[in-house]
Order: C-alpha cells, then sequence, then structure tokens
C-alpha cells in the first residue's frame, strides 16, 4: 500500500510539473508576441503615427471600454460554482498581496537609501501597478478568460486600497515636503495639520464597475444574449494588442540613458517584481492548493508601475518624471521578469 501511495504521489506530482513547464511555454509564447507588439508601438511612435493625443485616446478607450468589456465578457468562459468557491480566497490573497506590495516597495527604498523627497514615489511604486490591462491580459493569455474574473478581484482590491490608502500617503507625504520648505506655514507661523485627501470619485471607474458587474453576474449565475456577449468579447480582445501598442508608446518618449542614470529604479524593480512575489508565494503556498489562484498571485504581484502613476504623483506635487521612468523601466523589465518568476516557482 505504501508503495502504490508513493507512486501515485510521485505521478501527481509529474503531472504538476509538466503543466507548470506548459505553462511557461505560454506565457514565453505570449511574452514574445506581446514584445512584438510593443516593438511595433515604439516603431509607431517614432514614426509619428501614435501621437501623444493619440495615446491618450487609446488608453481612454482601454480603461473605460475594452478592459471592462474584457472582464465582463469573461463570466460566459468562467465555471460558476468552481469560481464562486474561489472568491473568497481570491479576496483574501488581494488583500495580502497588497500589503506585501507595500512593505517590498518600502523595503526596497530602504535598501536603495533613497532620497526622503522621493521615499513615498518609491513605495507609491509598489501600489500603483499595472495589474489591469497588462494583467490581465497575460493571466488571460496563460490560464483562459476563466482566469480574468479571478483576477478582476485583485484589480477590485488593489484598486480601492490604492486609492484610499496610497492617496492618503501621497497626501501626507506632500504636506511634509511643504513643511520642510516652509512653504505650508500659516499668518500666524503655526504649521496646520497635514491634510489627507482620497479621491472617492476616482475609486468609482470604469475596470471596478466592470469588475463588480461581473461578479453580479456570477453571483446571479446570469446570462448575457449571445449578440452581447459575442460583442462584449471582439471589444474585450482589443485590450491586449492595444496596451502594447502605447508601452511601445511610453518607450519611445524616454531616452535610456536616463533610466539607466536613475540607477535605482531596475534594483527596486527587481526587489518589488520578482523577489517580492516569490517570497509571497513561499508564504501563501502551505494555504492554497489550487495551481491557477497560487498562479495569479504571482503574476499580479510582478507587474509593473501603472501608466497613470506619473499623473497621480503629479496631483501631489511629486516627481513626475522619475514615476514616468519607472513606468517605463518596470514595464520593460516585466517582460523578462514574468517567465522568469514562473520558472522559478515551477522549479521550487
Amino acid at each position: 500500500m505504501g508503495s502504490e501511495g508513493g507512486d501515485g504521489h510521485r505521478r501527481q506530482h509529474r503531472m504538476i510539473r509538466r503543466s507548470q513547464m506548459g505553462e511557461i511555454a505560454v506565457v514565453l509564447t505570449q511574452m514574445g508576441s506581446f514584445a512584438l507588439i510593443i516593438a511595433l508601438g515604439y516603431l509607431l511612435a517614432r514614426r509619428g503615427y501614435l501621437t501623444e493625443p493619440v495615446s491618450r485616446g487609446i488608453t481612454r478607450i482601454m480603461v473605460d471600454i475594452t478592459l471592462p468589456c474584457m472582464i465582463i465578457a469573461s463570466v460566459a468562459d468562467a465555471d460558476v460554482s468552481v469560481v464562486l468557491a474561489q472568491l473568497p480566497m481570491a479576496f483574501a490573497l488581494a488583500a495580502i498581496l497588497f500589503a506585501g506590495m507595500f512593505a517590498f516597495a518600502a523595503l526596497a527604498a530602504l535598501m536603495l537609501r533613497v532620497p526622503r523627497r522621493d521615499f513615498a514615489a518609491y513605495v507609491f511604486m509598489g501600489l500603483c501597478t499595472n495589474n489591469g490591462f497588462i494583467g490581465l491580459p497575460i493571466i488571460a493569455a496563460i490560464w483562459g478568460n476563466r482566469a480574468v474574473i479571478v483576477g478582476s478581484v485583485y484589480v477590485i482590491v488593489i484598486g480601492c486600497l490604492m486609492f484610499s490608502l496610497g492617496f492618503a500617503m501621497l497626501s501626507v507625504d506632500r504636506d511634509l515636503r511643504e513643511r520642510r520648505s516652509g512653504e505650508d506655514r500659516s499668518p500666524d507661523g503655526e504649521r496646520p495639520r497635514p491634510r489627507i485627501v482620497i479621491p472617492w470619485r476616482s475609486m468609482l471607474n470604469s475596470g471596478l464597475i466592470g469588475s463588480l458587474l461581473a461578479l453580479a453576474l456570477l453571483v446571479c449565475r446570469a446570462s448575457l444574449p449571445a449578440f452581447l456577449q459575442n460583442s462584449l468579447s471582439m471589444v474585450g480582445s482589443m485590450t491586449p494588442p492595444l496596451s502594447m501598442l502605447i508601452v511601445g508608446y511610453y518607450l519611445s518618449g524616454i531616452p535610456v540613458a536616463s533610466i539607466i542614470r536613475e540607477w535605482r529604479l531596475i534594483p527596486a524593480s527587481l526587489i518589488r517584481q520578482f523577489a517580492g512575489p516569490l517570497l509571497l508565494f513561499l508564504a501563501v503556498r502551505p494555504f492554497v492548493a489550487d495551481p491557477m489562484m497560487i498562479g495569479i498571485f504571482v503574476v499580479i504581484g510582478a507587474m509593473p508601475v501603472g501608466s497613470m502613476a506619473p499623473a497621480f504623483i503629479g496631483r501631489f506635487g511629486g516627481d513626475v518624471e522619475l514615476m514616468s521612468k519607472a513606468t517605463v523601466s518596470s514595464t520593460t523589465l516585466t517582460m523578462a521578469i514574468v517567465p522568469a518568476l514562473l520558472a522559478a516557482i515551477a522549479a521550487i
């Protein structure tokens, strides 16, 4: 009996390893495709086809239309009973991941001795990540559209926490910078208490609404008419190529030399996007049996700085150029980090 049990365990282990190697092959193929589309976006930008107004319009289309459509359309491919059982774990993992992202971003800033004026910006790099129109397409490419609905839980949780706790941190940082520069004194010479600004309206964005609608359809076990489902799927399928074109546009706008001069950005990305997710994987692995659930957890953790991060940091008087360089450098590294991270996990 013991021998038979051992043989069964070894067969199961080999099957899991083959599945993981298959996922890595899919990731490598998909990353190669993404890299070609990024190169096309770079070329279009250099040739003048993809300009700043055009890229801004495409980004709005993705954020407001194609990404919500992709999330809602994913419900049709989901096994309702299975996904409903996975949702509580997904919400818990998303909260754990956000806490881990915060911790590793702060750790990276401390290890690299980031100047005090940029410390909050480096932490915010780990909170405002591109889990929407880069993370969800990668998840869909590896595990299919059925995984998008689970991934959208991370969009909801991380988005809400980023807009609340992340923006509160930036508000406090702005006021501390103003205090240090002496710009925040009242007429009687006293310094007011820090103002914490949380943009509640920004939290109610299209991605969040699309995620909530998808969850509502799932919980109610409702299905959309075929023509509407097909339309949503077609529009949603535009998200991955459009997002990669925009990444190419970002790459064309910042000289490589200027990114290299910000020498802390690349090691900070490696700590946040590779070491952090790997250690978090080791921490949660004993409690998560589903390979897809833990894979989504790791992939979302490896996402680069979000494309909206420069605009957000600018609202609080932060270094927009630094955040733009972080977006470009971390997005470029993601193409190598995600396959390397999944390979490392498969080898553990």
